[in-house]
């Protein structure tokens, strides 16, 4: 997860769920679904926004298991 909100930050130029307070920061985090990337960029290819999306599926099971599937 945490490889995907690095990644979403260095696409996009903020974190996923900036300019909130910290608490509601953390709830998002834990409940919320980032804004999309193709909202703040549009030149990123597809394939690599689904995988920073994928990193940063809530369900552990729906992400990556490790480097090695990446």
């Amino acid at each position: 997860y945490s490889l995907g909100v690095v990644a979403y930050e260095m696409l996009v130029g903020v974190p996923p769920f900036h300019g909130r307070a910290p608490h509601a920061v953390l709830a998002a985090h834990l409940a919320e679904e980032p804004p999309p990337i193709g909202a703040r960029r549009y030149d990123v290819p597809e394939p690599l926004v689904a995988l920073v999306m994928t990193c940063l599926e809530k369900d552990p099971g729906r992400r990556p298991k490790s480097a090695g599937h990446l």
